[in-house]
């Protein structure tokens, strides 16, 4: 999951026109953009004159749609914010009473990256502030109607230091056991290690998880990232990131944790399962920025593919077993390599149909200007591309347009995040980057797309 956010209330939202690139076949098919969503399949909501970005999106049992991300304000100060859509794509203004909630937690710079949504319908959202001039892991749960939960941590917000002192940590992922507590994930900035805690329902960080709620873990003397999480059905977690050697990003990170926090030594190697996009390749590295589990335990991650000889960076996928390593059914070495231009592509976030099919979704051509646009891959359970989804298994959406009485002029759309609704279909959430009377305009963008 990726962040990029603003701050305020809704002054105005619009839907525009969005039209795919990348040819797709009659209307209907799967990959098509769902015409009930708002007429055209997309929404676009400005949430203040100033810059937005989304991080996540997550789909509630009535089949309502939450984005959160940030906004900021015109000292460019950031806050969280949190969107909530009807099925057909309006705003819900039973949701802070016009569908947008933004909070400030240390009146700075705020970022909301990561969202699940609890048993009871309550939202818990984890993203990054600036607490005494160093960033911060911050929780904070909303009720269904979109005030804080007071019952929660500090008046429905905790901060959460990983690190020794006043810690430097941003949070990447949440992500709710099935008995109500909360795991979040990230990265200690100073020490550049993964970054993980536990929360009790109630908002205090859970002592029965390694001594006092929080675990790091490093690879030697590389970096290291925490970009994602999933929880296992037997109670272990599974959180994917990268590592780098003093070379740069080498690969991926794939590490399983225990239930009380020690990892899971019988899973790879002491723990940790490790592998390459693009092995033996030169420049770029690998990195990953979503997790997933199939029911059958194997673990799926995407994300950027880098050090090809013509691309700088492409879709990238591996497939795991539930003991931790590549899946040999899964294209024949267990990983996956897509492009879409000729230019930088990333995956940002995936998910996994009921049928098994593994849906990507981020950007392609980011590294070319205008080109950036919201990028959808769809795979069959044996890592080749579906051809009956978009075409070749491919599809892009461009998203712009012009706002009434100005025009925007779009730089690009960039698709972060994925959740599958009840009945298949597949929601995007992502920003548009304008330009808007000589500044970047970002705005939230959502798409919804027919999943057969």
């Amino acid at each position: 999951m990726t962040s990029r956010t603003r701050s305020g209330r809704l002054t105005l939202t619009l839907m525009l026109v969005a039209s795919v690139l990348w040819a797709t076949p009659a209307e209907g098919a799967p990959g098509d953009l769902d015409r009930t969503f708002r007429h055209d399949g997309t929404v676009i909501t400005n949430l203040t004159p100033w810059n937005e970005n989304v991080g996540d999106v997550a789909i509630q049992a009535n089949g309502k749609i939450v984005v959160v991300g940030r906004v900021s304000s015109l000292g460019g100060y950031g806050s969280f914010a949190v969107v909530r859509y009807l099925p057909d794509g309006r705003l819900d203004d039973r949701f802070g009473g016009d569908g947008v909630v933004t909070t400030n937690i240390a009146k700075r710079e705020d970022a909301a990256s990561a969202v699940a949504i609890q048993s009871d319908g309550k939202i818990v959202v984890a993203g990054t502030a600036a607490v005494a001039g160093r960033d911060a892991i911050v929780v904070a749960r909303y009720r269904r109607a979109g005030g804080l939960d007071r019952s929660f941590g500090d008046a429905g917000r905790v901060i959460v230091h990983v690190a020794p002192g006043d810690g430097n940590e941003v949070a990447n992922d949440v992500a709710i056991q099935a008995d109500g507590k909360i795991v979040v994930v990230g990265t200690m900035l100073d020490a550049h290690d993964f970054a993980l805690a536990r929360l009790d329902p109630g908002g205090t960080l859970d002592t029965t998880f390694a001594g006092d709620g929080t675990v790091t873990t490093g690879f030697g003397a590389g970096r290291a990232a925490a970009s994602a999480a999933a929880i296992r059905s037997d109670g272990t977690i599974v959180v994917a990131g990268q590592s780098s050697s003093q070379a740069g990003f080498d690969g991926i990170n794939v590490v399983r944790y225990e239930a009380d926090g020690d990892v899971d030594m019988g899973f790879g190697i002491d723990g940790v399962a490790s592998a390459e996009f693009t092995e033996g390749t030169d420049g770029g590295g690998d990195s990953a920025g979503a997790v997933a589990i199939q029911p059958d335990g194997a673990i799926v991650v995407a994300g950027d593919a880098g050090g090809a000889a013509e691309y700088t960076s492409r879709f990238g996928l591996a497939r795991f077993d539930d003991q931790g390593s590549l899946d040999p059914s899964f294209r024949g070495d267990g990983t996956a390599v897509t492009n879409f231009t000729r230019w930088d592509d990333s995956a940002s976030d995936l998910a996994i149909q009921s049928d098994g099919m593994i849906v990507a979704v981020g950007v392609a051509g980011f590294g070319w200007g205008r080109q950036a646009t919201f990028a959808l891959a769809r795979y069959r359970t044996d890592g080749m591309l579906d051809a009956s989804f978009g075409v070749d298994g491919k599809l892009r959406t461009r998203v712009g347009g012009a706002q009434p009485g100005q025009q925007i002029d779009i730089v690009g759309s960039w698709a972060n995040a994925v959740a599958l609704q009840a009945d298949g279909r597949i929601v995007v959430a992502g920003d548009i980057d304008g330009v808007l009377a000589d500044r970047i305009d970002g705005r939230f963008a959502v798409a919804r797309y027919r999943a057969g």
